[in-house]
């Protein structure tokens, strides 16, 4: 086979929190999983108005996801969420033990279609059509789910602006995707 030439890598990027700004690392530990810390969180709708009720919200579903941004702190011990017109919340980035930290939340880690809902106005929740990737389990993590809530429901509006309040969770992961 052809000698391979070098290969270099210019930027390195994790995003520790789904769907929101992503932070750029020096270096970054590989798991069975991928990088550390890579999508460890995730916000979900508990209630379903947005997207699925306990569906991992990407930021194409929710661009105002886009707007929260994520710093890690302490050697990336601690996560640092920001966002405009907000003061910031820190979060430890451990993981944590479930018999400490609460119940398990089943997450949908799934990719409900927005485009093909066969109708209806903008208030509509997503069709249930797509794809299934798999769950996660985890642990809600309630003061960063408060933060998450005052920050969403005062931004998340209907193409018409009316709000579109609902209920989120900040979630940490605490296993691996299974399908």
């Amino acid at each position: 086979s052809p000698a391979m030439g070098r290969i270099e890598i210019e930027s390195l990027w994790i995003y520790p929190v789904k769907g929101c700004r992503g932070v750029s690392v020096e270096s970054a530990r590989v798991s069975a999983t991928g990088l550390e810390l890579d999508r460890a969180f995730c916000i979900v709708d508990m209630e379903g108005v947005v997207v699925a009720a306990r569906e991992a919200i990407s930021k194409r579903k929710l661009p105002a996801l886009a707007t929260i941004e994520t710093v890690l702190l302490n050697g990336g011990a601690t996560l640092e969420l920001r966002a405009p017109g907000q003061a910031p919340i820190q979060i430890e980035t451990a993981p944590l033990n479930t018999s400490k930290n609460g119940d398990i939340l089943i997450v949908d880690a799934s990719g409900k279609s927005t485009t093909t809902s066969g109708g209806g106005d903008e208030d509509d929740v997503p069709a249930m059509a797509g794809w299934k990737l798999g769950e996660l389990k985890g642990v809600v993590l309630e003061e960063a789910s408060e933060w998450v809530n005052i920050y969403l429901n005062g931004v998340v509006k209907t193409a018409s602006g009316k709000a579109r309040p609902t209920r989120y969770a900040m979630v940490r992961s605490v296993s691996h995707l299974s399908m």
